[in-house]
């Protein structure tokens, strides 16, 4: 079987890693997630505060850019983040083409509300970890200004998900699809 990508993208709180997670565990596909890398270095670097977490979140990101570099074409690969198109497009692309790979897009949306439950859920069961400093941010952001910093980065395949009201039967309808392109064999 060809190696593949699944990029699963979308908002901060849009249940991104809820849904990488399950993939990677029914799937048996390595997962790459932001939020893990950035939470590792914090926590090995012993640092805290907003200025590390916007240092340690960039560096993250091309972490994940890094390791789909290192194994792209040889080993199938989940990545997980809130991708900045404008700053990750460019780089994904590239690696893509060199190495002729299939990539599928879930791009995950939340209802506003369902979304802002989520987000201050984080914080108030003391949940997210502490280099996370966006705590009051879901109140700072408009809409469109998500939709813009957070768009879809439209790279090969391409599924919406939300992920408001997602049941075991919208899973399991999404793992079909997912394990019908994993089983492709063209690109």
């Amino acid at each position: 079987m060809q190696p593949k990508v699944i990029l699963v993208n979308g908002f901060p709180a849009s249940g991104k890693t809820t849904l990488a997670t399950r993939l990677s565990s029914d799937l048996g596909v390595p997962l790459l997630g932001k939020d893990q890398l950035k939470e590792h270095l914090a926590d090995t670097m012993q640092v805290a505060g907003d200025e590390w977490s916007a240092i340690l979140g960039r560096a993250s990101n091309a972490m994940l850019v890094e390791l789909l570099r290192a194994a792209a074409g040889r080993q199938s690969l989940i990545l997980e983040s809130a991708f900045i198109a404008e700053f990750a497009r460019p780089d994904i692309v590239a690696i893509i083409e060199k190495n002729d790979v299939s990539v599928l897009e879930l791009y995950c949306v939340v209802g506003r509300e369902e979304r802002l439950r989520r987000w201050s859920e984080r914080y108030a069961t003391g949940a997210r970890h502490r280099i996370h400093t966006d705590r009051e941010g879901h109140n700072r952001v408009t809409d469109d200004e998500l939709e813009r910093k957070y768009a879809p980065l439209k790279i090969g395949e391409f599924l919406e998900v939300n992920t408001t009201n997602f049941d075991a039967a919208a899973y399991q309808t999404l793992l079909r699809q997912v394990t019908q392109f994993m089983e492709r064999g063209d690109k």
